[in-house]
């Protein structure tokens, strides 16, 4: 049954693509970053399609965590969650043939995640997701070293009965 249930998937979404609909590509591996640096996540929808009238949106772990959204035309910043306001930017240089780039600036290790994009037509929509890595540089840690951690002797008394 399951066997059936998976061909069934298979032959549906090949009929799909088709039939003129376009999938979304994004970062085949994970984004390395630096903290303090900036994260640049690519999306595009191929084959080449426009995505002026679509929603846009690139997510966090899970679709209704909204990094950044873009929808009607413009930009909804009042839909990201807290942690992203004001801290990222949609590319839309190319969405005209379906590719966006989102810079998330000045990544902190709290960013680490798994992140995604999605583009959504009156017809059809398909997304796409990949991992962000961040780390710390080594200059970072010799100009603010961490704190010293304590040093704890444990102590091993016999007892001479």
């Amino acid at each position: 049954m399951a066997l059936g249930t998976l061909v069934l998937t298979l032959l549906l979404s090949l009929l799909g693509l088709g039939s003129g609909q376009w999938q979304v590509m994004g970062p085949d591996k994970p984004v390395q970053v630096v903290v303090g640096e900036d994260a640049v996540f690519s999306c595009f929808l191929s084959p080449k399609t426009s995505a002026e009238a679509m929603e846009v949106r690139f997510f966090r772990d899970h679709f209704r965590a909204v990094v950044h959204l873009y929808r009607e035309g413009k930009d909804q910043h009042h839909m990201q969650m807290p942690a992203y306001r004001g801290r990222t930017e949609l590319l839309k240089d190319s969405i005209a043939e379906g590719h966006v780039s989102l810079r998330l600036k000045k990544v902190t290790l709290s960013d680490t995640g798994f992140y995604g994009c999605w583009y959504r037509s009156q017809n059809n929509d398909h997304g796409t997701t990949w991992e962000l890595q961040v780390s710390v540089s080594a200059t970072l840690l010799t100009h603010h070293p961490p704190p010293p951690l304590a040093i704890i002797k444990w102590f091993s008394i016999s007892m001479i009965l």
